[in-house]
Parts: structure tokens; C-alpha cells; sequence
């Protein structure tokens, strides 16, 4: 067994075995146990438990155990590890200092823990390391400054802690691709250094308390940045100037809950890859613009919230499902599908009729025009939204009767919300044809209809 390189026992079931023999292997190069129910203390190759003067591990893959206790200090004699995962295990304590003595280390995977205490300074030192991740712990304190050295550095996920501010200045991580700092408590304005990442792929500040102005200063030079979330900054403030021209064509733009001034953001226009556009609740006012109608590709559309007004002509015509995202965020933002088109109108105000084009975007899964102030009919084309599964248009000032072509859709849609309006007349009897739907307002005077073998009356 002494001279074996490569121990490969992941996805077995080993909730009492001791990893501790393993550090009599000096000439181990990988060893790898994840997903093997490992239970117990992490125990490091201590001076007691080997006599290897020098060890050959290069990869050390540990993830999606039960390892309980502190990370051992002693890890630092395995100067050839070039990776190291302990993610999503029991981890407490304290980020030992001494893994800034691991030199060699291209991956730190910590996340999915429950570490606490601050990041070690002493991680700057890793000046080989593409890939840090110590996401879903409970980490505070600052982002630290030394983290900026790290040229190498593609990938930071820091999310999901509660860091409060940032002292690292992100302009000397040339090759950073991927930065996750959602979901912390951090406070202050977001380094316009930011702008100088020319690789930089992804960015995600969400469900923080950042506060001051994001210009197009902060994305001078971003041209590869494909998604920006910046969900639920209640005091970040994006001001960006009507004549800029964005370096990127960007796919996915989350803005909910920050403020967004001078109006609908004019650099939308030059975007011919968006799919997703979430702009809810960020006081944007006034009219829709000429170009919108013009955006090419579309699939979450969402201006709700807000305090928009005038007719909706101006609505895009190319919602779509087709998608070419490759990030796996779309998970955390649970309002929304992966699969589908959304037209996200609510609490605005809106007014004129529903336009017959909103009925050429086939495909649409959910459309809520709600809370505002649009007039006239349901258009009856509406039966030709045959994946429709939400509508919902109550609390506005439509009149006349509810067209009888909404049968057509009664194997998709699930949610009819048409209350709050001026309607008339009787229910059409093809809404008995409903096999799906879960919930049905309208507060209309009608008369019964047998619906699924049960007689309702509304």
C-alpha cells in the first residue's frame, strides 16, 4: 500500500471509518472519499500519526460528508496540494491561517459549512489559486484586502455569509471570470475598480446592504460580463447615462429592488442577447419606450412594482423560451421558472386596452397585468395562449364580457384572477372545460355552471 497513488472511494457508505492510516501513504498523489457518510472529527496528518517527511498529495476531495470540528491546522504540511474540497460537511471554527502556507493550491472548497470567525489574510498569499469558494458559512467581518493579490484567481464565491464590508479592491484580479457576494450583510459602495475585470462573466451583489451610485464607471471594461444581479440593495442607486454604450452584450440583468434613476435604463436598447430582464420595484417612471418592441430575444420580462405609465404598445414582440445561459444561478431566485416566458406587469400604472399583440407571444407561462389602470376587453385572441398557466388582470378597469375562446387554454392554466374590474354578463360556459385550475376570481354576477361533476355558484 505505500507506494499507491490514487485512492478513489467516493459514493460509498463508510459512517465509521477513521481517515487517518491514509497519512502513512507519502506517495498518495489524490485521494478522494466524497459522498461516502463519513462521520466524525477531521483528523490531519499530525506528526504522531505519520512519519512521511514529505508528502505527494496533490488533491484532497472530502466533500459531502459528516466531518465534524475544526479544520486541522496541520493540513499545512501537505505542500503539493493543489486542491483541497471539504465542502458541505459539519465544519466549525475558525479558517485556519496556516492554509496561506499551502503555496501550491490552485482550489479551496470550504463551502456548505459552518465555519465562522473571519477570512485569514494570509489566503492572499495563495498567488496560484483559480477557484475559492467558501460560500454558505458563517463567515463575518471584512473582505480582506489581501485577496486582491490573487492574479490567478477566477473564481470567488463568498456568498451566503455575513460579511459586512468590502476592503478588497477587485482591480488586480485580472483573470476573475466568477464573483458571488450575495446574500451577506455588507455595507458601503460597491469599488468602481470593479470595471477594470475584462474577463469578468458573472456578477452577483444580491440581498446585501451596499448602498451609493453604480455608473457605467463600474463596467468601463467588463465586455465579457454576461450576468448582473444586484437583487434587493434597497439604497444602491444605478445612474447611468442615457448616451452609454455598454462594452458587453449581456444575457440576465436582476435589479429588483434597487433604484434605478433617470427612468427606463437607455443602454437596454444596444442588447441583442437578453433573456432576462427583472426590474421590478425600482421606481423607474414614465413611458415604455419606442425600442423596447425591438429587443430581440426575451424570456422574463419583469417591470412590476414601479411607476410606469401610458399604453403598452411598446411591450417586446420576441418573448422566447430558447435559453443559452450556461450559469447555474436561476435556482436562487425562486419567483422565477428555468423553462417558459413571463410578462410581469403588476402595480404600475398602465393604461388603454391589453394590445392583441401580447396574444403572438406564444409560449407565455405567466403574464400578470394586474394592479393597474388598463380599460376595454379581454382581447379574445387570449385563447390562443395555449401554455398559459397564470393570468392574472384583476384590479384594473376592464369591461365587457370574459371572451369564451379562455376554453381553449383550459388544459394549461391554472390561476385566473380577473376581479376588481368592470365585467358584465355571464360566465362562459367553456370555462367548465378547466381540467387544472387551482384558483378562479372573478366577482362577476353569473349564473351556476357544472364544473368537474360539482355545481358552483359564484
Amino acid at each position: 500500500m505505500n507506494g499507491i497513488k490514487e485512492l478513489n472511494l467516493a459514493g460509498n457508505r463508510f459512517p465509521g471509518i477513521q481517515v487517518t492510516g491514509v497519512w502513512r501513504l507519502c506517495r498518495l498523489k489524490r485521494l478522494d472519499l466524497a459522498f461516502s457518510s463519513i462521520r466524525g472529527r477531521l483528523v490531519g496528518p499530525s506528526s504522531n500519526l505519520s512519519a512521511c517527511a514529505q508528502f505527494a498529495l496533490e488533491t484532497l476531495i472530502l466533500n459531502d460528508n459528516k466531518f465534524n470540528g475544526e479544520i486541522p491546522s496541520s493540513l499545512e504540511r501537505l505542500t503539493a496540494l493543489r486542491g483541497l474540497y471539504l465542502d458541505y460537511n459539519e465544519l466549525t471554527g475558525s479558517i485556519p491561517e496556516s492554509l496561506g502556507k499551502l503555496t501550491s493550491l490552485q482550489e479551496l472548497v470550504l463551502s456548505g459549512n459552518q465555519l465562522t470567525g473571519s477570512i485569514p489574510t494570509s489566503l492572499g498569499n495563495l498567488m496560484g489559486l483559480g477557484r475559492l469558494d467558501l460560500s454558505w458559512n458563517l463567515l463575518n467581518g471584512t473582505i480582506p484586502f489581501s485577496l486582491g493579490r490573487l492574479s490567478n484567481l477566477e473564481i470567488l464565491y463568498l456568498n451566503s455569509n455575513s460579511l459586512s464590508s468590502i476592503q478588497l479592491s477587485p482591480g488586480n484580479l485580472s483573470q476573475l471570470r466568477f464573483l458571488d457576494l450575495s446574500a451577506n450583510l455588507l455595507q458601503g459602495s460597491l469599488p468602481d475598480t470593479i470595471g477594470q475585470l475584462s474577463k469578468l462573466e458573472f456578477l452577483d451583489i444580491s440581498n446585501n446592504s451596499l448602498s451609493g451610485v453604480v455608473t457605467e464607471a463600474h463596467f468601463a471594461n467588463t465586455s465579457m460580463l454576461k450576468h448582473l444581479a444586484a437583487t434587493s440593495n434597497h439604497h444602491l442607486s444605478f445612474k447611468i447615462s442615457p448616451n452609454w454604450n455598454p462594452p458587453f452584450q449581456i444575457l440576465n440583468v436582476f435589479l429588483r429592488s434597487c433604484k434605478i434613476e433617470s427612468g427606463f435604463p437607455q443602454w437596454i436598447q444596444t442588447q441583442r442577447s437578453l433573456e432576462i430582464l427583472i426590474l421590478s420595484n425600482t421606481s423607474m417612471s414614465g413611458h415604455l419606450p419606442d425600442w423596447l418592441r425591438e429587443l430581440p430575444i426575451i424570456s422574463i420580462f419583469d417591470l412590476s412594482h414601479n411607476f410606469l405609465e401610458g399604453p403598452l404598445t411598446n411591450l417586446p414582440s420576441n418573448l422566447t423560451t430558447d435559453s443559452s445561459s450556461s450559469f447555474p444561478f436561476i435556482e436562487r431566485f425562486a419567483d422565477y421558472e428555468t423553462e417558459g416566458r413571463f410578462l410581469l406587469l403588476k402595480n404600475n400604472l398602465f393604461n388603454g386596452s391589453i394590445p392583441d399583440s401580447v396574444c403572438n407571444v406564444t409560449g407565455l407561462l405567466i403574464l400578470d397585468l394586474s394592479r393597474n389602470m388598463l380599460s376595454g376587453n379581454i382581447p379574445d385572441c387570449f385563447g390562443n395562449l395555449q401554455e398559459l398557466s397564470n393570468m392574472i388582470l384583476s384590479s384594473n378597469r376592464l369591461s365587457g364580457v370574459i371572451p369564451s375562446t379562455l376554453g381553449n387554454i383550459c388544459s394549461s392554466l391554472r390561476w385566473l384572477h380577473l376581479n376588481n374590474n368592470s365585467f358584465h354578463g355571464e360566465l362562459p360556459e367553456t370555462l367548465a372545460n378547466f381540467k387544472s385550475l387551482d384558483v378562479l376570481d372573478t366577482w362577476i354576477w353569473a349564473k351556476s355552471i357544472f364544473w368537474k361533476h360539482t355545481e358552483l355558484d359564484w
